[in-house]
């Protein structure tokens, strides 16, 4: 939404003062980032207006200023203490255009987004770069045997494959000989065109400490408190401003936490994922992740593996792989963010995997970096 479609919608008497965002994941985070570009925006428009204004230029310049106040609450009382957090990062321009969802452009939008947050965040602050990716088949075709649901093309098999189109016809694919029996095909899904990466956990935090330490204190004032949204209600009395009519009240809501206290706002998001207990009707699936080193080498090839539980690496520019695998079935999130319980059988089988499968495509590869990997839920 640019500046004057917002002004539009809502006039400076209407505009939230306070707003309220009940999550503190990668959603939280970014509209609470885009939301004060978008108030410091409207104010430099708003002085702008005073100064080119024939009937003000005689006004002191010291015009009224407006406070927008955000306020994120989270049970860890953290930034992006679950799933935003623990993520790989993987970010690929076109691999939903075959989705039969519509994602495409969603998805393209957003690779270009995180560009953009790179840039005026700092590649470095976010562990942002482009890299490129492959698909390696061990043990057996990496194509399905099946054609597509159309009936046309086969697709790529992997759970993250799902929306791409292998072209019968494309001749992309490499097939190993005898000497390296293990391995059954190779093929590069991207380049740094179209793949990039980004630290999640480090974006979340870049975002937040842009509004709350880098300026812009006397026009935005942002918290974060640990605690638990339970319920929402509209306030009693309606609260009046400095420009509203009689006809033009601005309503606030309570906010009641798990733990008694009650807040004030203007406009509530919901940004819980999973955790959402209204409606009672979200699902998710766990996946275990676990971080091996690779230093002295920086890796810059994304390897999605199938075959051998089907895992998937992805190297960062710190001298790690974040590698993963064999995901859960959905269910109800019963855990609380930041309090995953994380299954050493699942973290060894991932570890194993990754070793047998980097030990069978590469013939230099060293198959005792996993035991030393750090594991997230």
């Amino acid at each position: 939404m640019t500046v004057d479609e917002s002004n539009s919608h809502y006039p400076d008497h209407h505009r939230p003062q306070h707003i309220i965002i009940a999550g503190a994941g990668i959603i939280g985070t970014s509209t609470a980032y885009y939301l004060s570009k978008l108030h410091q925006e409207h104010l430099i428009q708003q002085r702008q207006h005073l100064l080119d204004d024939p009937t003000t230029k005689q006004q002191t310049q010291e015009e009224p200023r407006t406070t927008l106040q955000i306020t994120i609450i989270d049970p860890s009382g953290t930034i992006a203490p679950a799933a935003s957090g623990k993520a790989g990062g993987f970010l690929a321009l076109h691999w939903n255009d075959f989705s039969p969802h519509a994602l495409g452009p969603l998805a393209r939008r957003g690779f270009e987004l995180h560009s953009t947050l790179a840039q005026e965040l700092g590649k470095e602050n976010v562990m942002y770069r482009r890299l490129k990716c492959v698909s390696i088949s061990v043990r057996e075709s990496l194509l399905s045997t099946s054609a597509g649901d159309d009936g046309g093309a086969p697709r790529l098999s992997g759970k993250k494959l799902e929306g791409m189109v292998q072209q019968k016809d494309d001749g992309g694919w490499w097939w190993d000989d005898e000497e390296h029996a293990a391995v059954v095909g190779m093929k590069e899904l991207g380049n740094q065109e179209t793949i990039a990466q980004v630290h999640p956990k480090m974006l979340c935090c870049a975002m937040w400490d842009e509004i709350t330490t880098r300026g812009h204190q006397d026009t935005i004032k942002a918290q974060l408190i640990k605690g638990k949204v339970v319920n929402t209600k509209p306030a009693n009395q309606p609260r009046t401003t400095r420009k509203n009519t009689d006809k033009e009240q601005k309503h606030t809501w309570d906010v009641e936490l798990a733990d008694g206290r009650v807040l004030h706002a203007d406009a509530i998001l919901y940004a819980c994922g999973p955790w959402t207990t209204f409606g009672n009707c979200m699902t998710g699936v766990k996946y275990h992740s676990v971080i091996i080193p690779t230093r002295p080498k920086v890796l810059t090839t994304a390897v999605f593996y199938d075959g051998l539980g089907d895992p998937e690496v992805y190297p960062r520019p710190d001298g790690t792989a974040y590698c993963c695998g064999f995901p859960d079935d959905p269910v109800r999130v019963t855990e609380e963010p930041g309090m995953e319980e994380v299954r050493q059988e699942k973290v060894e089988e991932i570890v194993n995997a990754v070793r047998r499968a980097a030990s069978s495509s590469s013939s230099s590869s060293s198959s005792s970096s996993g035991s030393s990997g750090n594991a997230n839920g």
